[in-house]
């Protein structure tokens, strides 16, 4: 659903350009059209969640924390089986 407004105030400019909205706007319907809300969560929480204490606050910071070991041949499978399903080499 795309929703619109008008304003009656100066324009000011836009915070990210054309091509930044483009690549948001991808992933928005690549993700509503592809993805369930189980198969996103599992996506999006990843490692950094897996060390965080139940209802601890996630410091920004932690989406940088690395994984130590290799992922594993499950993860693999699931990581080549996206790319391919994305069209990536």
């Amino acid at each position: 659903m795309k929703l619109s407004h008008s304003s009656n105030s100066a324009e000011r400019p836009a915070p990210f350009s054309l091509s930044e909205i483009a690549i948001v706007d991808w992933w928005i319907d690549h993700i509503a059209t592809y993805e369930t809300a189980e198969s996103i969560s599992q996506k999006s929480h990843d490692y950094t969640w897996q060390i965080a204490a139940m209802g601890e606050e996630l410091p920004m910071v932690a989406t940088f924390a690395r994984r130590i070991r290799a992922p594993s041949e499950e993860e693999t499978r699931l990581a080549k089986e996206t790319a391919a399903k994305l069209g990536l080499p």
